[in-house]
């Protein structure tokens, strides 16, 4: 379905002169800070994005991705790890040629079961910058701030994302 969307949307935005939709792959590093620093050390993870410009600048974003944080001991022998499926929407605006400031809100998913499970509200403000490295694509280095909240209590760290653009 996504590929068929994006297909409708090139041609489109080839009809009427708009820019080309971006479709990205990026592998992710957490840094967990806060409170949650004192339960997870740090976060890999995968990720994919489109984007579609609305106006000279400004785009649309949607980003699906996978995170797993890994810990310290919990119990002797055990320790912490935890996995997430964010999935949020947003925008992204280039102040000037590759470098941009993004915004982006939704869920992310925990993949506990039990007492861990359930779904959080998730946030993220970012800076990037993408360097042109094909005639079609880009190396897109982007770091933010993400902080996913439920039940009152916040789990948030910085990210640092390395991806490629299509």
């Amino acid at each position: 379905m996504l590929i068929l969307f994006t297909t409708i949307q090139v041609k489109a935005q080839e009809q009427s002169g708009g820019g080309k939709p971006k479709i990205g792959l990026a592998a992710m590093i957490a840094f967990p800070v806060g409170d949650y620093g004192h339960i997870a050390n740090y976060g890999t993870g995968v990720s994919i994005w489109y984007q579609q410009d609305i106006v000279k600048d400004l785009y649309f974003t949607v980003e699906l991705g996978y995170l797993r944080f890994h810990g310290k001991e919990i119990f002797e022998q055990i320790k912490y790890k935890a996995g997430f499926v964010p999935i949020k929407v947003g925008g992204r605006y280039y102040f000037c040629n590759h470098f941009y400031g993004s915004a982006q809100a939704g869920i992310s998913i925990s993949t506990a079961n039990g007492a861990g499970g359930g779904t959080s509200f998730a946030y993220a403000p970012g800076l990037g910058y993408e360097f042109g490295i094909a005639k079609s694509g880009s190396l897109d280095v982007g770091l933010h701030y993400e902080g996913w909240t439920r039940s009152s209590a916040t789990v948030s760290f910085a990210g640092l994302r390395i991806g490629y653009n299509f």
